[in-house]
């Protein structure tokens, strides 16, 4: 049976089926990502001063954004191109610009990924307890190479994707274990997954067994535990055939059994402590749903505990400092925050809070020369126009990177200089607001955190919305690409029986692309340039 309206339209509407259907659908998008975009707005100036969090500002790359809507912008008018080339019946036309709008959609998906990868990877926020954030690339453990070789790459640091931590970073805690206490009945040799990386399973002695390797490891622990189970499960019968008959059996109630006679115990000893022939090296998350630690002992969630200490700079987060955003504290706090006295080279320290200094005082003056003579006209007015959550300029950064997102102006890295004992000042220290081609290294104290994430979704409300919506966006890009791909690749049998039928496809598959295309334009400055 022929299906009406294909390729003629309708008397009624005068368009085909396929076109009323796209534009049906449409306004269903639209009403979506209307939502989106009111939400965003809303939460964007309902912030409260002084309640919650100040609203991130220059945290993308312009640039990337600006080439992505190029890209997009092209790709419409390549998809108009192809279906003129149908309507005009020339196949080779059509294949010309539908594959630019394929490449078009693939280099848009492509930048998109990137931005998401470094977001994930190269940039944390590290919030300390007394407000000020330090904007920073965590560190990978391996603290004998260079800096270049430690920063984590996209293998390791893609696992940041689905978690807070940076692959095998510094966000870890770093224990010397000198032995471990298992308790037979709950734990497991899970323990052993969080060995530092390359290490062995551990030459050990338990009682005066010696167990060495993987295999003899396995050969001690599951027998030993199917011994524990099988005498805790004789000792729990005996107890409960001691109640059924003392209790059940002569009509007693089981406080006065308890009064008369204490129920049988089930003495069976759970736990055994293996000691290591040498100190073993763990790095384990620094999450409370993993384990938890002290100076001397990390317990895991399974009962398991390592006796030991903690590893040198083992507490400590190592970071690649991007900036400092200090907008949580009162002015007249913001130069003596923790933050600052994390930076370990001194000259750097100082430097880069001079260049903060010298921005704020620009800020500070640029509110106070629109008030007569320079002065604010009551104290109260001062300390509200002075409030560090109003002058959101004050987020500056003082390192660069070259992609992802925005720190600074310089795009070179160098290793730090090596300590002088301060008497030689450094040549590259911190000038102008950011790191002259070098990288500022920090060493945060755990005990200082209250919360350290990559750039992802869950890092403040701005990342959730920014994710939620490009991703969705990307999503649609990469839908319609795969509609207008199919097209390209075969469409050539529905061409050849009717080419007019094929071009009323590749119009509404058009239709959808220039709506992709006009979300982004929006997208675009509300999330990069405000």
């Amino acid at each position: 049976m022929e299906i009406p309206y294909e390729v003629t339209p309708r008397r009624d509407t005068g368009l085909f089926n396929s076109k009323i259907g796209i534009w049906l659908f449409l306004a269903s998008e639209v009403m979506l990502f209307g939502g989106l975009f009111s939400a965003y707005v809303f939460l964007r100036v309902g912030i409260h001063e002084g309640i919650d969090n100040p609203w991130p500002e220059r945290v993308q790359e312009p640039l990337l954004g600006a080439v992505n809507t190029v890209v997009l912008i092209a790709s419409s008018v390549f998809v108009v191109l192809a279906w003129v080339g149908l309507k005009m019946r020339k196949w080779r036309t059509f294949q010309i610009y539908m594959s630019l709008v394929i490449g078009c959609a693939l280099t848009f998906l492509v930048i998109k990924t990137r931005e998401y990868q470094t977001k994930m990877v190269e940039h944390h926020g590290i919030n300390l307890k007394d407000g000020s954030v330090i904007e920073c690339e965590i560190l990978s453990d391996n603290a004998k190479d260079p800096i270049e070789k430690r920063r984590a790459g996209w293998p390791a640091g893609f696992a940041g994707l689905f978690g807070h931590a940076n692959g095998y970073s510094t966000l870890k805690v770093r224990f010397l274990a000198e032995s471990v206490t298992l308790s037979l009945d709950s734990a497991s040799l899970l323990f052993m997954d969080y060995a530092e990386k390359g290490e062995l399973w551990p030459a050990s002695t338990v009682g005066d067994r010696k167990i060495d390797g993987k295999s003899q490891w396995e050969d001690w622990f599951f027998p030993a535990k199917r011994d524990i189970l099988a005498k805790l499960s004789e000792a729990r019968s005996l107890r409960r055939d001691y109640v059924q008959r003392e209790v059940l059996g002569k009509s007693r109630k089981l406080d006065q059994v308890l009064l008369d006679k204490d129920l049988p115990a089930v003495n069976v000893e759970t736990k055994v402590t293996i000691k290591f022939d040498k100190p073993l090296k763990f790095n384990v998350p620094g999450s409370y749903r993993t384990a938890s630690h002290t100076e001397s002992s990390l317990s895991f969630v399974d009962g398991t505990q390592l006796a030991g200490a903690l590893a040198e700079g083992g507490d400590m987060i190592e970071v690649l400092v991007h900036g400092m955003d200090l907008q949580r504290l009162p002015i007249s706090q913001q130069m003596s925050a923790k933050a600052w006295s994390l930076i370990v080279d001194e000259h750097q320290r100082e430097a880069a809070k001079m260049a903060y200094k010298e921005e704020q005082d620009k800020v500070v003056a640029e509110i106070r020369k629109h008030y007569p003579e320079g002065k604010f006209p009551s104290v109260e007015e001062e300390k509200h126009q002075l409030g560090s959550r109003r002058v959101n300029v004050l987020h500056i950064h003082l390192h660069d990177h070259a992609d992802g997102e925005k720190h600074g102006e310089s795009q070179e890295h160098a290793e730090p200089k090596k300590e002088t004992g301060g008497e030689e000042k450094d040549p590259h220290a911190v000038s102008g607001g950011h790191a002259n081609n070098e990288f500022i290294l920090a060493r945060i104290p755990r005990s200082e955190v209250l919360y350290a994430s990559n750039h992802g979704p869950w890092y403040n409300t701005y990342y959730a919305i920014y994710f939620t919506m490009t991703g969705l966006h990307g999503l649609h890009v990469l839908g319609g690409a795969l509609v207008l791909g199919y097209m390209l690749v075969f469409g050539k049998k529905l061409y050849l029986k009717n080419p007019e039928h094929l071009a009323n496809r590749v119009e509404v598959g058009g239709l959808f692309w220039h709506f992709v295309d006009l979300v982004w334009i929006f997208l675009f400055p509300i999330m990069y340039l405000m």
